[in-house]
């Protein structure tokens, strides 16, 4: 899965100052996606090391480009992604009770996702929330009517939400344009 992710990065960026911090990316949310399906976390250690990846390479990527205006935008990002989970997440928490939906986790990789993703353009983060509910929607829908009604199995929120934020990547904007009618 990770070279898969990789060789889509590289054919989206080509030989830019940006494919390596995107490849580390790449590699952050496909361990991150792993270990939530076997173990229903993510872990901060990982999280923590793909934001400061992602801090050093997309600054250096922006400079190396002569675009520095990306590096508030990969700064926006983190702040866009967690507000609009984390508001979801009290929303869920308050209706629904303590971790149903998704979890603290989830909320916690909001940052890394925001900031990515919003170093391309900040208006495509919250899009990128979108793809990974409506992907996590696809899967979960179907899973509960084969378990006949079961709601109280969990599926893991992570991997949606990063598989919504590398759709983003290559949609994000289309989606934006479409939706605005541009």
């Amino acid at each position: 899965v990770n070279v898969a992710v990789w060789v889509l990065f590289a054919w989206e960026f080509g030989a830019t100052a940006v494919l390596p911090a995107f490849l580390a990316w790449g590699s952050v949310l496909v361990a991150q996606s792993w270990i939530d399906l076997r173990e229903e976390r993510l872990p901060r250690a990982i999280t923590y090391t793909g934001v400061a990846l992602g801090a050093i390479g997309l600054t250096a990527a922006a400079l190396i480009d002569g675009e520095p205006a990306r590096i508030w935008m990969s700064a926006l990002g983190p702040a866009i992604a967690p507000a609009i989970l984390l508001s979801l997440y009290q929303f869920a928490s308050w209706r629904y009770g303590e971790g149903v939906g998704f979890g603290w986790g989830d909320v916690i990789i909001s940052p890394l996702l925001g900031m990515y993703v919003g170093y391309l353009n900040p208006g495509i983060v919250p899009p990128a929330i979108f793809f990974g509910f409506i992907l996590g929607a696809v899967v979960s829908i179907p899973l509960v009517m084969i378990r006949q009604g079961d709601t109280q199995s969990t599926v893991p929120f992570g991997p949606f939400l990063a598989a919504g934020s590398i759709l983003a990547v290559f949609i994000g904007q289309d989606f934006v344009d479409l939706v605005l009618a541009r």
